[in-house]
């Protein structure tokens, strides 16, 4: 299988023997702070007497990763739930064979975990509801809607209206936006004016109209190129339905279809003028910002877009996004950088228009340090570069050429430090934050010093790694855009994790927006960006409980063997398996559970009505209501006859 070794796999963590040492999990970024306050509430419990693994230092230190990091652990038998933005997916489901975890060696938990068979397959699987979450399409605050001067009277694309049109303009005569480094894109003409719903339309004097279906319409085209008038057709000049591929994402997103829709910002948002004040002209649209691949983020917007995921599930490997995969910079839309990013690529055109925000965890760097990793703030010397290791790519190769689009030297990039470089051809510093007009006598005329802060390096110079499963070699960190924000002097983001990360930055980088969790528009630590309304529904506490607002998701604690089968941690406290604690703390304390939820900013489950696959644990507020200090619990288990293929469904879903 290929697995992406997550966090509690690259970050070593040697238990000795008899001690009570915390032990690093994974999973989803967004559930990152109601995870770490549920671990602390319920470790203060009977003055830490009830939930003794969870108390003073606790075992159980969750360092977040993805939600597709924490499903990779539990397969791989480093844990035995998961917080996970999403459900179970089928590949963690159905899997039959979770291995021994032994104590020793670099990047186990120190388990002593017997290996286990799940028989049928799935039969262990299930999940609890947690929370509730909007997903928001995150916005700069003055540029967060136009206002509406166009004659339709039109309240946003992404308030699902049909009567939205935009002309579409010609570009077969013209390259597309940097296409002198995209030298394999095919144009496409546009089709014929034509009566069909998923035809080019005639406007007045010889135009081409294309009608909006509904908002997703409109993210589909901004973030994937998928316009209703494209082949659903897996070839160049394809990409309609779920046919998203590497081979046609060059058509599509260069298609004059989404060139034309990026080209002003009233095609993508706008606001009813009596309402509408305050608000700054865009034009075009700026940047768009996505979560990474194997985020449970990014599944749920491709699967709420009606688009499949990254790996689809038949095996085939899907390439939705205009950039390309998350370390791509390959959208042929192109922006000149701002004066105020500290994140740029190397030619003078700029940066591709969809990029994604990632915090990549940091091999061989410690928890304590890895905001400092992430984010160099010391300026580099003017002048001063010294050779260094060009970065290694996924399967051991090197790069071809270095960040500033310069030649190398026998494998090395010549690289801004802190300098004074010494004699031994050293400097202080390779952690460092490059401006814009510095670079070497090798770096080609035009191109901006700005592009070497997509690398992170350490203060040695080298650079900073993670480990791929499958690869031998650890990979170099070359996507660090979530940088974009670091100098003193400005509005900073220097955050943590990707989702509140999206809204620090959309919200300082006028016309653009980004897709995240609600914590990235509505989270008191970092009230910088708004959400947009979607399908003329804003993300509220009463929308989202109810359903009606088009990006909401439930938020998950999961398990693929099953909560009654935790297995025990070893060294653990006596009979005090720190999972099992959480999870039983989780079901039967409801004001740590609401205490949780408060912190991170989710809402409440409300009463519901129970599926047949489901088991109301604890009834929940009504709707619109949240905070209430008994928030709902839902427990979802896995039908393995339809999902693994089971000869029969046994359900689970008992209260510990």
């Amino acid at each position: 299988m290929n697995r992406k070794i997550s966090i509690a796999s690259a970050v070593a963590l040697i238990a000795a023997a008899g001690s009570a040492s915390a032990r690093n999990y994974s999973g989803s970024d967004t559930l990152r702070v109601f995870t770490q306050t549920l671990v602390a509430q319920c470790g203060a419990i009977g003055g830490g007497g009830t939930y003794p693994a969870l108390a003073g230092t606790p075992q159980f230190s969750y360092v977040g990763g993805g939600s597709t990091a924490g499903g990779t652990d539990m397969r791989n038998g480093e844990q035995d739930i998961a917080p996970q933005s999403r459900f179970l997916n089928a590949a963690e489901a159905c899997e039959s064979a979770i291995e021994a975890n032994p104590s020793t060696g670099a990047g186990n938990l120190g388990n002593d975990e017997a290996a286990r068979t799940i028989a049928p397959a799935g039969s262990g699987a299930e999940g609890l509801v947690v929370a509730l979450d909007g997903m928001s399409i995150a916005v700069a605050p003055t540029t967060g809607a136009r206002c509406d001067t166009t004659a339709d009277s039109f309240a946003a694309p992404l308030a699902g209206t049909g009567a939205k049109t935009f002309t579409v303009t010609n570009f077969t005569t013209n390259v597309p936006d940097g296409a002198p480094s995209l030298t394999t894109f095919v144009d496409v003409p546009l089709p014929a004016a034509g009566t069909g719903p998923n035809d080019l339309e005639a406007g007045p004097g010889g135009t081409l109209l294309y009608r909006f279906t509904n908002f997703q319409d409109v993210l589909r085209i901004l973030f994937t190129g998928a316009d209703k008038t494209r082949a659903v057709n897996a070839a160049a000049g394809g990409g309609g339905g779920n046919t998203q591929r590497s081979v046609n994402r060059l058509s599509r997103c260069s298609s004059d279809v989404r060139r034309s829709l990026v080209s002003q910002w009233d095609n993508i948002i706008e606001a009813n003028p009596a309402t509408c004040t305050g608000q700054a002209s865009c034009g075009t649209l700026r940047r768009l910002y996505r979560r990474a691949d194997d985020s449970g983020t990014t599944d749920t917007f491709l699967s709420l877009l009606g688009l499949a995921s990254v790996k689809a599930g038949n095996g085939a490997e899907q390439e939705p996004f205009c950039n390309g995969v998350e370390r791509q910079d390959n959208d042929p839309v192109r922006r000149t950088c701002l004066a105020t990013d500290d994140v740029c690529g190397s030619l003078p055109t700029g940066m591709g228009l969809v990029q994604s925000i990632e915090l990549y965890q940091i091999q061989n760097v410690s928890a304590a340090t890895q905001l400092a990793a992430q984010y160099p703030t010391a300026p580099c010397t003017t002048g001063v570069f010294v050779l260094r290791d060009a970065p290694l790519l996924p399967g051991g190769a090197s790069a071809t050429t270095c960040p500033d689009g310069a030649p190398q030297i026998l494998g090395q990039c010549l690289t801004p430090q802190i300098g004074p470089a010494n004699a031994t051809g050293t400097a202080i510093g390779g952690n460092c934050l490059n401006s814009q007009l510095n670079t070497s006598f090798l770096t080609p005329g035009g191109n901006d010093g700005r592009a070497w802060n997509r690398e992170l390096r350490s203060s040695a110079g080298n650079m900073r790694n993670e480990l791929i499963q499958g690869q031998t070699v650890p990979t170099g960190i070359t996507n660090a855009v979530h940088r974009t924000r670091s100098r003193t002097g400005q509005n900073q983001c220097l955050l943590g994790d990707a989702t509140t990360s999206i809204g620090c930055i959309a919200g300082n980088v006028a016309c653009s927006l980004g897709y995240a969790g609600r914590e990235a528009t509505d989270n008191p630590a970092n009230p910088i960006a708004i959400a947009a309304p979607v399908g003329n529904v804003p993300p509220t506490i009463a929308t989202i409980q109810n359903g009606t607002y088009p990006l909401s998701r439930k938020l998950y604690f999961n398990s693929i063997i099953g909560f009654g089968d935790i297995r025990d941690e070893v060294p653990a406290v006596a009979a005090a398996a720190e999972q099992e604690q959480l999870i039983r703390c989780l079901q039967n304390e409801p004001a740590a559970h609401s205490a949780a939820i408060v912190a991170s900013g989710f809402i409440d489950l409300p009463d519901v009505t129970p599926t047949a696959d489901e088991v109301e644990f604890r009834q929940g507020p009504a709707i619109g209501t949240t905070g209430s200090g008994t928030p709902g619990l839902l427990c979802q288990d896995l039908n393995e006859a339809t999902v693994c293929g089971a000869p029969s469904d046994a359900p689970n879903c008992t209260l510990l």
